[in-house]
C-alpha cells in the first residue's frame, strides 16, 4: 500500500513538473531572431473526423492510411512520417504536444492557417483545430498571427456554398477582429495586427481592400513572396 501510495505521488509530481514546462514562458535563447512556424489545422484521423474517415490530407485522395506498409508505416501523402503516427490537429494531447516542442526548440510563435468562416467541406473543423490551438499558445508564452486562405473563398463560391465572395471576405475579417486581433499574443508591427495571405488565389487587386473595410486599423498585410502586386499592395 505504500508502494503504491509513493507511486502515485512520484507520478503526481512528475505530471506538475510536465504542467509547469509547458506554461512557462521562459526558454533561454541564443539569438534574438524571432522564429515562427506555418502550422496547417487540417489533419484528421478516423477517430478526429466529423465522417469517421482518414482526412483528405492524409490521403490526397490517392493514399489509404489503413495500409501498414514496409517499417510498419502506415500509406500516408507525406514526404516525412510522423513520430506519433498520423494524428488529428485538433487532438488535445496532440496540440500540448506540439506546443512543448516549439518550445523546446526554440520557437517564437505560431503562423496558423485560417480557413476563414465559410460552411463548407472540412473548413469548420480546420478552424475550430485552429481556434483549439490557438487558445492554448498565449499561456505557452507563444505569440500567433493568421495566414488566411483566400482560395476558400474561390473554391466555395465555385462548387455553390456561397455566391458573393467579397461578403464573405469580410465577415472573415470581422470575425478575426473580435476574436483574435485584439489579443495580446498577436503579432502586431507599429501596433497593427500582421495579416498574411497563402497567396492571393481567389482575390485580386482591390478585393483587399473591400474585405478589409470592417478593420480599423487595418492591418499589416502580407502576401506570398513576389505577390503583392496582386493586392495593390493593400
Amino acid at each position: 500500500m505504500a508502494l503504491k501510495l509513493l507511486a502515485i505521488l512520484l507520478f503526481t509530481f512528475l505530471l506538475l513538473e510536465l504542467v509547469t514546462s509547458l506554461t512557462s514562458p521562459k526558454v533561454p535563447k541564443q539569438s534574438a531572431k524571432k522564429i515562427s512556424i506555418h502550422l496547417m489545422p487540417w489533419f484528421e484521423t478516423k477517430e478526429t473526423s466529423e465522417d469517421g474517415k482518414w482526412g483528405q490530407h492524409w490521403t490526397m485522395a490517392r493514399m489509404d492510411p489503413d495500409i501498414i506498409e514496409e517499417g510498419n508505416r502506415r500509406q500516408i501523402a507525406s514526404h516525412y512520417y510522423p513520430d506519433i503516427e498520423p494524428y488529428g490537429s485538433g487532438d488535445p494531447d496532440l496540440i500540448d504536444y506540439q506546443i512543448q516542442l516549439m518550445k523546446y526548440s526554440g520557437v517564437d510563435g505560431v503562423f496558423m492557417d485560417w480557413p476563414g468562416t465559410t460552411i463548407a467541406w472540412d473548413y469548420p473543423k480546420n478552424m475550430q483545430n485552429a481556434h483549439n490551438f490557438i487558445s492554448k499558445l498565449e499561456e505557452a508564452g507563444l505569440d500567433f498571427a493568421i495566414v488566411y486562405e483566400d482560395h476558400n473563398l474561390g473554391m466555395a463560391r465555385d462548387e455553390g456554398f456561397i455566391t458573393d465572395i467579397l461578403a464573405q471576405g469580410r465577415q472573415d475579417m470581422s470575425w478575426l477582429q473580435s476574436n483574435y486581433f485584439n489579443k495580446n499574443n498577436y503579432v502586431k508591427i507599429n501596433g497593427t495586427p500582421v495579416l498574411m495571405t497563402f497567396g492571393p488565389q481567389s482575390l485580386w487587386g482591390d478585393d483587399w481592400a473591400d474585405i478589409f473595410t470592417p478593420l480599423n486599423p487595418k492591418p499589416t498585410f502580407l502576401s506570398l513572396w513576389n505577390a503583392m502586386e496582386q493586392t495593390n499592395g493593400k
